[in-house]
């Protein structure tokens, strides 16, 4: 699926981040921003196009979003962001002389 170059921000929460949020009892919980085919509910998993996924796209630790939802709105404080980009880089090889030889990252991470 494509995904709109709106959902893949500099900066925040996008396409493929985790959020944790405080709700206002003070619950902890995590969202995983995803298009809608690819969406899995149980596994904490919300839609880009839903209002939560649409309320957190950019969103930073330290920011209050708000949602409107059909039967209410709810306020929520990030805690945390863990982008997609954060997953990449932390399952990279120690050694990525393999990897920038194949030109896989840009010209800016070879040697």
């Amino acid at each position: 699926p494509n995904v709109p170059a709106e959902a893949l921000p500099a900066e925040g929460a996008g396409f493929g981040s985790t959020v944790t949020v405080l709700d206002e009892q003070g619950e902890r919980i995590s969202y995983t921003l995803m298009t809608g085919a690819l969406v899995d509910i149980d596994a904490g998993q919300v839609s880009l196009a839903s209002p939560i996924g649409h309320a957190l796209i950019g969103a930073q630790p330290g920011d209050v979003v708000e949602v409107e939802l059909p039967q209410r709105r709810r306020r929520f404080r990030v805690v945390a962001v863990r982008t997609l980009r954060d997953r990449l880089d932390e399952d990279l090889p120690a050694d990525l002389s393999e990897i920038t030889s194949l030109g896989i990252l840009g010209d800016g991470a070879r040697g």
